[in-house]
């Protein structure tokens, strides 16, 4: 239930043809809680390998949301498709700490 109350708050911020930041993040945390709840999905059938590739997924979207929110141009470079996941997450370990071990 909470799940899809928080994908109908992320929806109905989504625009198709804008590239805002409430946009932009807004419809990158829909494809997140989406993939998440896909991967749970695997993970009961036991789908080990593909609910990895998926967590990762996930992982690798929430990185680049911290990575829109704190950079300048970050937000620019993303709609350009030059935003690399890698340094997403580079910048994410250093946002939050305790991602460093985790990644």
């Amino acid at each position: 239930m909470l799940i899809a109350e928080a994908a109908g708050l992320l929806i109905s911020n989504v625009s198709l043809d804008a590239a805002s930041y409430r946009e932009t993040t807004a419809g990158l945390l829909s494809s997140a809680v989406s993939t998440f709840v896909a991967s749970l999905i695997l993970a009961r059938q036991d789908f080990r390998r593909q609910y990895g590739s998926m967590a990762r997924g996930v992982i690798e979207t929430l990185c680049t949301v911290i990575h829109i929110a704190v950079e300048k141009g970050a937000l620019e470079r993303f709609h350009a498709d030059d935003l690399q996941s890698t340094k997403s997450i580079g910048v994410a370990k250093r946002v939050i700490e305790p991602l460093g071990p985790v990644l």
